[in-house]
């Protein structure tokens, strides 16, 4: 008889033997119904400890998943801001002038060489599409040459034209190989030719 049946007719009849006849057949199924009561609750926190378990599995891969996931990016990035690095350096290193603008006209990107050729002055404020126009005004409009090169989607040369004491070589080119993003950004290209230019002329 289960434990529960058993208190009750302990607490009704004194005992669990006083009870009226007639009723052990009822009891029976009383008793029954109890026990099949006790297995549902017990497979039912069976099943809730199993699936808080799955749960307490599932969240803890997911953190390790997350952390791995967050280290991977972390050191793409690392890797990334090496190559950019590596990247200015050589860009730096080059010895043309290298100005990249966008559809506005607003520099993007530059070099040392094409601050040192233009005779810009190198502070840590960025140089501007005004600062390219004005030092190259003399011999080029380079606002213009930059609406030419958008209308007719071609590489423009200026080839040698004299700055100063110096002969310079403007060239603008597509920013990207496909003619949707090369309409966005320009590459003005700026090299000093003087000494390939007298080393011509002695010939």
């Amino acid at each position: 008889m289960h434990h529960v049946l058993e208190r009750q007719l302990k607490h009704v009849f004194g005992s669990i033997y006083r009870h009226p006849a007639g009723l052990e057949e009822f009891l029976k199924v009383v008793s029954e119904t109890y026990e099949h009561f006790d297995e549902d609750r017990a497979l039912l926190e069976r099943v809730l400890e199993l699936s808080s378990k799955e749960y307490r599995d599932n969240n803890k891969k997911l953190e390790e998943a997350k952390g791995n996931i967050e280290k991977l990016v972390e050191e793409r990035m690392q890797e990334l801001r090496s190559e950019h690095a590596k990247f200015l350096a050589i860009i730096n290193s080059i010895p043309i002038g290298m100005i990249l603008v966008d559809k506005d006209n607003t520099v993007t990107n530059f070099n040392h060489s094409a601050q040192t050729i233009l005779g810009v002055k190198d502070t840590a404020s960025a140089l501007t599409f005004l600062d390219v126009a004005s030092a190259l005004s003399p011999v080029c409009d380079i606002s213009k040459k930059c609406y030419e090169f958008r209308e007719k989607m071609v590489t423009i040369d200026t080839h040698d034209v004299t700055f100063g004491p110096k002969s310079l070589r403007i060239t603008l080119v597509p920013a990207a190989s496909t003619r949707e993003i090369a309409s966005t950004g320009i590459v003005i290209l700026i090299e000093d030719t003087t000494k390939r230019k007298i080393l011509e002329e002695h010939k």
